[in-house]
């Protein structure tokens, strides 16, 4: 069993990745697209894994395995899909009490606040706050 990540260490981690790239828009493209996930099934999209505060609907599921939080998620835009995707990849694996404390910055450490909606961006906000939420609710 691999031990809990740091999401501090995975922010670092996946923002150095991408920002090799240097034009933002190609970034934003590709890191999206790799973020995309699995999605989820339709039994797992009810309204309870609803983020509220995003537009775009967004679904997200956690939960605490051999104590390390796993989230999946959805959405109905593949932008969204891709951009919950690295806010999720900052938390995943990491202990519920770890996730509970960061606050990320993912969005702006590679750029994409200059780029995306303010509605994305409140999206997004919201995500991360339901992600430290759930993860307070875990054991």
């Amino acid at each position: 069993m691999n031990a809990p990540a740091d999401p501090s260490t995975q922010e670092s981690a996946l923002a150095a990745h991408w920002r090799f790239i240097p034009d933002a828009h190609e970034r934003l493209a590709l890191a999206t697209q790799a973020a995309t996930g699995q999605g989820l099934p339709d039994s797992l999209k009810t309204d309870d894994a609803l983020v509220p505060g995003c537009v775009s609907r967004v679904w997200l599921h956690a939960q605490s395995l051999n104590g390390s939080l796993v989230l999946s998620w959805d959405a109905d835009s593949a932008i969204v899909r891709g951009l919950a995707g690295l806010v999720c990849s900052v938390y995943q694996n990491c202990t519920p009490a770890a996730a509970a404390a960061h606050h990320t910055s993912i969005i702006a450490a590679l750029g994409f606040d200059r780029m995306i909606s303010p509605t994305r961006l409140n999206g997004m906000a919201a995500l991360a706050s339901r992600i430290r939420e759930l993860a307070t609710a875990l054991p």
